[in-house]
């Protein structure tokens, strides 16, 4: 019969045993120690892996905004890229000539120029189109001006800018027929003639034939 104290020595001995055998197992874990005690990640490394992980994704994302600055823009489709001059698509090869001219190169009488007619005597890419506001040399704010032809049907009226103060120029860049047209023009009342008009306002239109 074994005596009480022995078997409680035994037990003794394994549990210290299994105690030493636990304590000499670690596991290791990348970028942590036992500092923290327990055998476990100090907080002193996981903050330093934190750290690591966000200036990773920082630099990912500083470094795919500036691929996206650098990458050409597509525009979306319909849309014109900025800066484009928009021109007709069916704008035909070769230089503007000059379709008409209402009115002469002789001195004003003043403004209040009557509407005149021009005949086209054939079909043009109408490139610009002015009309004369001389006004004693002050010239005029830009205005409208339009073409009416003979069967009612009027081209404009287009937004003019002005040109060395007194020329109304429009550029409608658009196919005109060949025919019989009244220039409209939105001020009368500074619109140059002169005896050798008629009284007619002045003006002229320039064009590539289209063939």
């Amino acid at each position: 019969m074994r005596s009480r104290t022995g078997s409680l020595f035994t037990r003794a001995a394994g549990v210290l045993g299994v105690a030493f055998l636990l304590a000499s197992i670690s596991v290791s874990v990348p970028g942590c120690s036992t500092e923290g005690g327990m055998g476990g990640c100090s907080n002193t490394a996981r903050d330093r892996q934190a750290d690591e992980a966000s200036q990773k994704w920082a630099a990912d994302d500083a470094a795919a905004a500036k691929a996206a600055a650098v990458a050409p823009k597509k525009d979306a489709p319909g849309t014109v890229p900025e800066g484009t001059v928009m021109q007709s698509v069916d704008r035909p090869e070769g230089e503007p000539v000059l379709m008409w001219k209402a009115g002469n190169d002789g001195g004003i009488d003043g403004g209040g120029g009557k509407p005149p007619t021009v005949t086209q005597d054939k079909a043009y890419f109408v490139t610009e189109v002015c009309a004369y506001h001389w006004n004693n040399g002050t010239g005029a704010p830009a205005g409208e001006i339009s073409l009416k032809a003979t069967d009612g049907k009027v081209y404009g009226p287009w937004k003019t800018t002005l040109r060395n103060s007194v020329y109304w120029i429009a550029q409608p860049n658009q196919d005109i027929p060949a025919g019989t047209y009244t220039l409209i023009d939105s001020d009368p009342s500074t619109w140059a003639q002169n005896s050798g008009s008629g009284g007619t306002g002045m003006g002229w239109a320039y064009g590539i034939p289209v063939k």
